[in-house]
């Protein structure tokens, strides 16, 4: 199996265990938006490197390869908020989603620098 896909399961079951905390017991150091963020960073981050590492990578160029990337760790940010409004002290809200989203494609980008830059050096 791929040590990417084991990364980036492992990773969303994080987030969905974190998901599950009731509110009354959470508390953050940061804005909840910047906590998205940089909790879906690492989740479009790894996305990135799991499809980059299947067979069907050849077929994609990158900005497709990023987009069904992005669309994946969107949708796991929009089922994460849904999660959520089941959870005691927790709610369903569009902004976390939309930071989820943005933070997501943040990690993209990110994990497309590295490719770029710092891959296949000599």
């Amino acid at each position: 199996m791929n040590v990417r896909l084991l990364l980036l399961a492992a990773y969303a079951l994080v987030i969905f265990a974190g998901s599950s905390i009731p509110g009354d017991q959470i508390g953050t150091p940061a804005p909840d938006y910047i906590m998205h963020g940089l909790e879906y960073m690492v989740l479009g981050f790894l996305c990135a490197e799991w499809l980059k590492s299947t067979s069907y990578a050849e077929k994609l160029s990158a900005f497709k390869a990023a987009l069904m990337a992005l669309a994946a760790s969107s949708l796991y940010g929009a089922s994460d908020e849904i999660h959520q409004y089941f959870t005691p002290g927790r709610f369903c809200d569009p902004r976390d989603w939309f930071s989820d989203t943005v933070g997501a494609s943040v990690g993209i980008w990110l994990q497309w620098i590295k490719d770029k830059f710092f891959e296949n050096r000599p």
